[in-house]
């Protein structure tokens, strides 16, 4: 396959990343700025923090709260009328225990979700976004064949 130019140009700037922030980030961005300190970098900063904090999340599940994939879609399947965003990331695991916890089989599970520690729980939270979207995505498919 023959490359474009962009294509080209593009590999350049393969981990170039670049989004116009929201309201609330600029704000958070501004008053953590040092001096003339870039917003990019700092923002940077930011991404690199949450992304060990969802990795340190991550093992968490993977060890400690041991959420098999069964279990993952059980909870997606019980919170599948809340949206998932930035406002409702890190409740879902607080939500989904109390809806699980009324049924006798999900009791096991609604413990573990209640001990996942905040990092666990923004993990979880972006795991079960991903599983939604793929879910989403093979629905969309299905609906056009």
């Amino acid at each position: 396959m023959r490359r474009t130019a962009s294509q080209k140009g593009n590999e350049k700037n393969a981990n170039l990343v670049s989004f116009r922030a929201d309201p609330k980030l600029k704000v958070l961005l501004l008053e953590l700025r040092r001096g003339d300190e870039s917003l990019g970098l700092l923002a940077k900063d930011l991404l690199e923090l949450l992304l060990a904090l969802l990795e340190a999340g991550k093992r968490e599940m993977e060890r400690r709260a041991k959420l098999s994939p069964e279990e993952m879609r059980w909870i997606l399947q019980t919170i599948d009328d809340i949206p998932i965003g930035p406002e409702t990331a890190l409740l879902l695991p607080a939500e989904a225990a109390r809806r699980l916890s009324s049924d006798p089989k999900g009791q096991a599970l609604a413990k573990k979700l209640r001990n996942l520690s905040p990092a666990g729980a923004a993990a979880l939270a972006v795991e079960l976004l991903r599983m939604r979207k793929e879910s989403a995505g093979r629905a969309e498919g299905n609906a056009r064949a």
